[in-house]
């Protein structure tokens, strides 16, 4: 009777904890736009984008398979699995040509996609959260005026637990390095958050241990 008892308590337990995940892991999707035209940004706002994506290492991780400037594809090797790499051109179907800069910053400071699906584990947005709104609309100008690239993301190959992202998810919300993280970036100080992003960034490979809560420190 207790064994029995003990296993309605643990399955409980479980069904209150998978549908929390749930909860906690879902974000709306933002509504998709027109790609921006590249005579919509200015000039020093593309060139100082530009600056911040060599800091950043954008173009390491998201080489396209064929070469091509952040058409992604490329493969990330992960302790979880083989993670590809997305397209971050301006193309508006395979890219991110129908992303608001809304969309951008949300994926940036929180990693979630415009679709509302969560960026992880590779893309260490944790290192990027710090970035202040100018930054991130200077880095979204360099990117929209790329020439955009027609290529469709592969599928990523991680085991279990790993390919069940909102359960990921809810343990990447609760970290206590992605909380602080957040709260660091709301109060910043206007103008610095450049330079700590330079020197927060690594490259994806050596920054997804750091991402996981559970992951050694």
């Amino acid at each position: 009777m207790k064994t029995r008892r003990a296993g309605v308590v643990t399955l409980s337990i479980l069904v209150v904890a998978t549908t929390a995940a749930l909860v906690a892991s879902w974000r709306p999707s933002i509504v998709p736009i027109a790609s921006p035209a590249a005579s919509s940004f200015a000039e020093a706002e593309i060139a100082a984008g530009a600056r911040l994506a060599a800091l950043g290492d954008c173009a390491v991780c998201h080489i396209g398979r064929d070469g091509q400037a952040y058409a992604g594809g490329s493969a990330v090797a992960t302790p979880f699995g083989a993670i590809h790499a997305t397209n971050i051109t301006p193309d508006p179907d395979t890219g991110i040509g129908s992303w608001s800069l809304a969309a951008f910053r949300r994926a940036m400071t929180d990693g979630v996609a415009r679709d509302g699906s969560h960026l992880y584990p590779a893309f260490p947005y944790n290192h990027f959260s710090m970035m202040g709104d100018d930054d991130i609309a200077a880095l979204y100008a360099f990117l929209m005026t790329r020439r955009p690239v027609r290529a469709s993301a592969l599928a990523n190959h991680l085991g279990f637990p790993f390919n069940f992202r909102p359960l990921l998810a809810a343990g990447i919300c609760c970290s206590p390095r992605i909380i602080r993280s957040g709260r660091t970036r709301r109060a910043a100080t206007p103008g610095i958050a450049g330079p700590i992003w330079s020197r927060r960034s690594a490259i994806a490979a050596r920054a997804i241990p750091r991402t996981m809560p559970w992951a050694a420190r």
